[in-house]
């Protein structure tokens, strides 16, 4: 058993337009978030255990991160997620706003935390697509809010075990 701790971070538009229900929160033009090196080799497997996403600023109701094995098509900040990729989806971690804690002002003033290695919501198993080390997520609005910091960063961190084959 070997654990990492990924990643990724990227700073949503500058604007405080309302979300509705399973809009991308994102980049404007749309990225898609990778965890390089999520599995110990290409094809590989890995175990997500926990996900930490950090938000600059006070943030409304939950969100989820939605991972694939193959990164999809990126979507930009505020649009409908199609949901799409089936054959890609890995499994998605919701991140409700009762977990959410305030860490005072400045960067990072909310926190989701989700604990996957639970009896209720249990850990997110993956393997990689051939030739790759690699996965990616995207974070989507789950009910409506309004962002109150315009150009808020956010940050997304993953606890991954790597499964030894």
């Amino acid at each position: 058993m070997t654990i990492q701790i990924l990643t990724t971070e990227f700073v949503r538009p500058a604007d405080t337009t309302a979300y509705t229900n399973k809009d991308v929160i994102g980049t404007t033009p749309g990225t898609v978030m990778t965890f390089a090196g999520a599995a110990p080799k290409t094809g590989g497997v890995g175990c997500i255990t926990n996900a930490l996403v950090r938000i600059q600023g006070a943030w409304g109701p939950s969100q989820s991160l939605v991972f694939y094995s193959t990164a999809p098509s990126a979507v930009d900040d505020n649009s409908p997620w199609p949901f799409l990729y089936a054959s890609d989806y890995i499994g998605s971690i919701p991140l409700i706003a009762e977990s959410s804690d305030s860490m005072g002002s400045g960067s990072d003033s909310t926190a989701r935390i989700a604990m996957l290695n639970t009896i209720i919501t249990p850990s997110i198993v993956f393997r990689c697509a051939a030739g790759s080390r690699d996965i990616y997520a995207v974070l989507v609005a789950m009910g409506n809010s309004a962002p109150t910091t315009s150009a808020a960063r956010i940050s997304v961190s993953l606890t991954i075990d790597w499964q030894n084959e």
